[in-house]
């Protein structure tokens, strides 16, 4: 026994390395589901649902339910998990859960404190639901004690703005979300951590495929099971029921991502899809243009809640006919990750090839790709030239995705590039913007950008928008959106003619003397061509005219909005998105001046719980008040998956985690003891021999 103690020691360290670094692996794909036997259709996840999206379009204003419902087919209690995407400026403002006879309403709770009431009330077997925002852009609804064969429904509303540039109206409805990347080392938790903290874990239904890393303190929250369809052909489907009321003339209604239905009520329109139910494999994308004689000019929507008035402003300022004659140093970044397989790498280098074709002799650029490590075109940017332009499309050409989505590198790159004087430096990043360490990404290019701007090209179909528009946020620039290789040529185009007006400065607003006004943004962003200024403001009196001022080209802008150039419409709802924005001003101040979150957490945590909405400090919890669960019965966790996007190829995108470098560790060390095995054993068989 003792000779063979250092062999059972080396198999031994052999499991230890390859057993976890498997289970990580393994995990990425479907095993925090869980699978229930079907006779008739084989293995399937125990909570199924369909979605319906049922809202009205007011003006600037959009009012919208999600209805959702939850089957628990199998024969157990079940614990339930969905992790779903919304809008990334929703606000989330209500929470109903019905099951049989019984509704449940939430309210609107520290966030700490609504998982200890949610945990409680799972300990007890009684129903509770619990929503929790993740991201702007991704919210968490955990169920418990679902009774075998039952059927939950929730209901979700929000409210948000209305997008709107050149002219165009748009609203982006996401239905799933494209895996994102976990940089970073895993992180341990000490003993004293897991013990404060053991309370609100076992609240939530874990979790993601991912482990936690110092880079992503909650990535298992954000990275659900996800697959590529599923066999019951009734569930993760939606449809959408919209009453769309532009208050003006409009052209056209229409849809780049999913054929529709509209029809035509009076001045307002129904939209739906033509073919009902369709997968949640994308964006809902719909646009509506107006009229070529009623393009707004500046609107004004006002509201009264209790003794305060709420206005939402819209001003287009005029177009001034300057175009710059500046030469721009353009870097370009472009994501060769594995997320963007399939669809998304295609679009991602047409888009580049087109913007390439759009640079003028005068300027410069260069070409940083990045997957699991970034890798750059020239050393420097390089004069735009027929033997420069032929280098960079062959570069392009030969792209392809796979690896890690290491973003931080790519940028530092970019950011370090030389200045050149004379040139107005841009950087503009093709992406889509599946990363979990977003809060990092800004902070970066708030504190490292300089002089340079930063513009997004949001790529796929189901982009992360956060990221997107964060990043754009801080890099001063904007964010565009491609989903279809349709959109390619028009969409840069259109960036491109942005880049070449110059940019409105120091946009300020001047409300009446004699009014106290508090309104956000509170620093107003530079504005592109083509673009409005929206602000939302609160006062105690209602406000009958505003003032806006700018610098463009040297030039002072000026524009007076009164009550009757705006029109004053009513709407609902406008107090929810001033709180919004009130909040975000807040998390935007921590990341501008380098301060934890944390220093904003009580101010935040007072704004969600008056205006009853969810943010990243409050959460909604509803729980019966009767125990329904039998004390012998024990629920089982479960996940609801999300499908992967339309085009993509891969399940997960990875993580930094070692599990890759843990298994060829582990297989080397087995081997070496299999060697050493048997030629321990060589001296002993010969010496029987003999």
């Amino acid at each position: 026994m003792n000779k063979q103690l250092p062999h059972l020691i080396t198999l031994l360290m052999c499991w230890l390395l390859i057993a976890p670094a498997q289970a990580s692996i393994e995990d990425t794909d479907t095993s925090p589901q869980l699978l229930i036997n079907d006779a008739q259709q084989g293995s399937q996840p125990a909570l199924l649902m369909t979605s319906h999206i049922k809202g009205q379009v007011n003006g600037l204003v959009v009012s919208m339910t999600l209805t959702q419902e939850f089957q628990n087919t199998s024969a157990n209690w079940v614990n339930g998990r969905y992790v779903f995407p919304l809008p990334d400026d929703a606000v989330v403002d209500s929470l109903t859960l019905t099951n049989e006879d019984r509704v449940l309403q939430g309210v609107v709770k520290e966030k700490q404190e609504a998982k200890k009431i949610f945990a409680q009330a799972k300990a007890a077997g009684k129903k509770a639901g619990l929503l929790e925002q993740n991201r702007p852009n991704l919210f968490a609804m955990s169920m418990a004690n679902i009774a075998p064969q039952s059927i939950v429904k929730a209901e979700i509303t929000w409210v948000q703005k209305v997008h709107y540039e050149g002219g165009v109206f748009s609203l982006s409805l996401p239905t799933t979300l494209t895996p994102r990347y976990i940089p970073g080392e895993s992180l341990q938790l000490s003993l004293n951590e897991l013990t404060e903290q053991a309370e609100p874990v076992a609240a939530t239904i874990q979790q993601g495929w991912a482990v936690h890393t110092d880079q992503v303190p909650d990535a298992s929250e954000i990275t659900p099971p996800q697959v590529t369809g599923m066999k019951r052909v009734d569930t993760h489907r939606i449809d959408i029921d919209i009453h769309l009321n532009a208050g003006l003339p409009l052209d056209k209604v229409s849809s780049i991502s999913h054929a529709i239905k509209v029809e035509q009520q009076g001045s307002a329109y129904r939209v739906s899809f033509q073919n009902k139910d369709e997968l949640m494999d994308r964006d809902v994308l719909l646009q509506w243009q107006a009229a070529a004689h009623s393009i707004p000019q500046a609107a004004m929507f006002t509201e009264k809640q209790g003794e305060a008035y709420y206005n939402l402003i819209m001003i287009n300022p005029p177009v001034k006919n300057i175009v710059s004659t500046l030469p721009k140093d353009v870097t370009f970044i472009i994501d060769t990750s594995g997320s963007m397989a399939g669809g998304s790498m295609e679009q991602a280098k047409n888009g580049l090839l087109t913007a390439l074709n759009l640079l003028s002799r005068k300027d410069r650029f260069n070409i940083i790709e990045f997957n699991n490590k970034s890798n750059q075109l020239y050393d420097d940017s390089h004069s735009v030239s027929d033997d420069s332009l032929r280098s960079a499309q062959t570069f392009v050409k030969n792209l392809h995705a796979d690896g890690g989505t290491e973003m931080m590198g790519a940028l530092k790159r970019a950011i370090a590039q030389p200045e050149h004087e004379e040139y107005l430096r841009q950087i503009i990043f093709i992406t889509d913007g599946s990363v979990g360490n977003e809060k990092a990404l800004f902070s970066y290019i708030n504190q490292h950008l300089g002089k340079a701007r930063l513009f997004t090209v949001g790529i796929g179909s189901a982009p992360n928008t956060h990221f997107m528009h964060g990043a754009a946020k801080y890099g001063r620039g904007t964010s565009t959106q491609i989903s279809d290789l349709s959109e390619v040529n028009a969409k840069i185009t259109r960036l491109f003619e942005k880049l070449s007006y110059p940019v409105m400065r120091d946009i300020k607003a001047q409300w009446p003397s004699d009014i106290t006004v508090e309104s956000y943004p509170a620093n107003i962003p530079d504005l592109y061509v083509s673009e409005p200024i929206m602000l939302i403001a609160r006062s105690e009196q209602p406000i009958d005219t505003v003032t806006l001022t700018g610098q463009i080209a040297g030039q002072l802008w000026q524009q007076q909005l009164t009550v009757e150039q705006g029109g004053t419409a009513s709407a609902e709802n406008i107090n929810k998105i001033w709180a919004l924005d009130k909040v975000n001003d807040l998390i935007e101040k921590s990341v501008l001046y380098g301060e934890p979150v944390t220093k904003y957490k009580n101010d935040i945590v007072k704004i969600g719980v008056e205006n009853q909405i969810v943010t990243q400090f409050t959460s909604f919890v509803a729980v019966e008040k009767e125990i329904s669960k039998p004390e012998h019965a024990v629920a089982k966790d479960a996940q609801v998956p999300n499908l992967l996007p339309n085009a993509k190829k891969v399940h997960a995108p990875g993580t930094a985690t070692p599990a890759t470098l843990q298994i060829i560790l582990g297989l080397i060390l087995l081997l070496c003891a299999l060697v050493y095995q048997r030629f321990a054993q060589r001296p002993r068989q010969k010496g029987l021999q003999a």
